[in-house]
């Protein structure tokens, strides 16, 4: 007999497993504490927009901050394509970059959300939301980090940046960069 979990696609699957550190174990049960308090779950205003790219290990890795309209991520993602046409044409990749400037002649006149130059580059939808309970939307939690320089930041103060969503990565455990 077939167990049809073998052929889950990998979007549906969750990996869990030890926590890395006690920090991580706290947040965790704070997080787990706060689904019976704050059950409801409520929209926090519009989605945000950014664009992500697709990391060949697996899983998506947002390259740019978060914006409020869909074609200011779409805007975003020809500054990136054109900054990677610069790096190939300064690295003689010709190949590169003609497929790289050809991809930017068309972001200039149409709405793509999803390009590809040696991997998959897509405008992604960010959905917002707060816990609320019968006291009302949930508070800070102790675990969650107030001082910029405790987070795992890479360029600037965006914390988006940078966020791997990768199902096949256990919540919790420390991404690969």
């Amino acid at each position: 007999m077939v167990n049809p979990m073998d052929e889950v696609p990998a979007y549906l699957t969750i990996r869990m497993t030890a926590l890395p550190d006690e920090r991580a174990e706290l947040a965790d049960a704070q997080a787990w504490r706060a689904r019976a308090a704050y059950p409801r779950i409520l929209a926090a205003g519009r989605p945000r927009f950014g664009v992500a790219r697709e990391r060949e290990e697996g899983g998506w890795e947002l390259c740019s901050g978060l914006e409020s309209m869909p074609q200011q991520a779409r805007d975003v993602m020809g500054s990136l394509c054109r900054g990677i046409a610069q790096d190939a044409a300064e690295a003689g990749d010709e190949a590169l970059h003609r497929a790289a400037t050809a991809v930017v002649d068309r972001l200039d006149r149409e709405k793509l959300d999803e390009v590809e130059l040696g991997c998959r580059y897509r405008v992604v939808r960010v959905e917002r939301f707060i816990r609320s309970g019968p006291d009302g939307p949930e508070p800070p939690r102790s675990s969650d980090l107030d001082d910029p320089d405790r987070r795992d930041l890479r360029d600037d103060l965006d914390p988006s940046r940078g966020f791997v969503l990768d199902p096949l990565t256990p919540p919790g455990c420390p991404r690969a960069s």
